[in-house]
């Protein structure tokens, strides 16, 4: 008997497809050309079917049969049908082929190049400890050269990530899913309101914000990718990732040497004008700072890189991915939806505030300070956990570098809620009141051309440290 995946219900073995659902079984034939062989798994976008090509001897292909809930979706099928004419004429010994998309009363199906291995994700979970730079090398240089070909044909791909990058049995590496998978997953949030992990994790900030996109936003997601298979994970996985794409510097990876760290840092700059211009231009760039810190050839790479497998076990032991629902309404008031994450405000107090701010035009976080009895010392350390940034109240004023300070002024610190403290190697350190301040975040980037490194502070301790550093001038 067969028993069905979908809906459970038992069928003759020599059923082709379940009586109850219509969901196909080995030797079904679609569209009366492709057999079915066998299921390879299920993905965003729905089964996946290892076919035959009855008109072409019996040729191999992928089949990517689309969920119920995604071809009753006239914008979902529309949307597939426009991803599939752009892609299919990219033709790249390192991008997956699409052929075309099928559509009948019954099903609606993608067929493409079908390729036996593993994608990088897994292969990062089967060795069970980080790919050294060396390694990725020549599989960053292919996926780079996709990249930019197919931005140079005018197609993004705007879901670069492990999951996306094929290893074959014979070392041919590929890069999958050209805007189908993330079309699937942007009717799924439609339909849901829930957005995926694979959605968030490799964003790059402006895609997060809907900005104009250029090859630059795959290049962030690159970075990303090449972040994670060093380090375990991507840049940004705990607590609330939407703000820490869009505002906290990715931090270095432990264990990493400096010339490849400060090659994955720039291209993953929130600014995209600090990145690199091209993947090209940022692959030849971390092969060369792989060839500066590879020693002798032959020599280990556990012996180059020695820490990189203890932060690797590390993070994979404190992995935890919570991805919040998000809408737009939500997002514009994000101090009110990390307080509730911190378990700081319930739902209602927050429409409580909300209802409040409409009359007395004030900051949220006074709101809440004046009118629901949170203090601000527990906003702010509420804050700083949800963003993993670090919490600093009362300032370490000996730690402040007058000259670093005085590039801004006194009435400026205190009526932006940001202090320079000091400058060092990985950027430059400032104390924020209210972190989600994007303006003031972005002026200062441009002003310093560096990257920002934010510790969360009080407005109180702030101003106790203006007066240490400004003194009489504050009056």
């Amino acid at each position: 008997m067969h028993r069905c995946s979908h809906c459970h219900h038992e069928s003759p073995q020599d059923a082709t497809r379940c009586a109850q659902c219509g969901t196909p079984f080995p030797g079904y034939l679609l569209v009366d050309r492709f057999r079915l062989v066998e299921r390879l798994g299920r993905g965003g976008l729905g089964s996946v079917w290892l076919g035959e090509d009855v008109q072409l001897d019996n040729e191999k292909v992928a089949c990517k049969i689309l969920k119920t809930d995604l071809y009753d979706d006239r914008r979902a099928v529309s949307d597939l049908k426009r991803e599939v004419l752009l892609t299919r004429r990219l033709r790249h010994p390192h991008i997956l082929a699409v052929y075309t998309f099928w559509e009948t009363d019954e099903y609606r199906m993608i067929t493409m190049e079908y390729i036996k291995g593993s994608n990088l994700s897994e292969l990062l979970l089967e060795k069970g400890r980080p790919f050294y730079p060396a390694e990725i090398v020549d599989w960053l240089k292919a996926i780079g050269e996709a990249l930019d070909y197919a931005h140079g044909e005018g197609i993004l791909h705007r879901d670069v990530k492990p999951a996306n990058i094929l290893l074959n049995e014979q070392g041919r590496i590929l890069l999958a899913d050209f805007g189908i998978a993330r079309t699937a997953r942007e009717v799924q949030a439609r339909l849901t309101g829930e957005l995926t992990s694979g959605t968030l994790l490799y964003v790059s900030p402006e895609q997060l914000m809907g900005e104009r996109l250029d090859g630059r936003s795959d290049l962030y997601s690159l970075a990303a990718t090449v972040y994670e298979l060093m380090a375990g994970l991507p840049p940004f996985s705990k607590g609330s990732i939407v703000t820490q794409i869009q505002m906290k510097p990715a931090p270095p990876i432990e264990g990493l040497p400096d010339p490849i760290n400060q090659v994955l840092l720039k291209a993953l700059a929130k600014d995209p004008e600090r990145r690199y211009a091209t993947c090209g231009a940022f692959c030849t760039a971390f092969a060369a700072a792989v060839a500066e810190v590879t020693t002798e050839e032959g020599e280990h790479q556990s012996e180059l890189f020695p820490q990189l497998q203890q932060a690797y076990e590390e993070a994979i032991e404190e992995a935890t991915v919570a991805l919040e629902k998000q809408d737009t309404a939500t997002l514009r008031m994000r101090l009110g939806t990390l307080l509730i994450e911190a378990d700081l405000l319930t739902d209602e107090q927050l429409v409580q505030a909300l209802e409040i701010q409409k009359v007395e035009q004030r900051r949220l976080g006074e709101i809440l300070i004046a009118h629901l009895d949170l203090t601000e010392e527990g906003i702010g350390r509420a804050l700083a956990r949800q963003i993993q940034l670090p919490f600093l109240s009362p300032l370490p004023l000996e730690d402040i570098s007058r000259p670093v300070a005085d590039s801004v002024t006194a009435s400026l610190a205190l009526n932006r809620g940001c202090l320079p403290m000091m400058q060092s190697e990985l950027g430059l350190t400032v104390a924020m009141a209210d972190p989600l301040d994007m303006r003031t975040l972005n002026e200062l980037e441009d002003t310093f051309k560096t990257t920002i490194q934010p510790v969360v502070t009080t407005r109180a301790a702030l101003e106790e440290a203006v007066a240490h550093v400004w003194g009489d001038e504050t009056g």
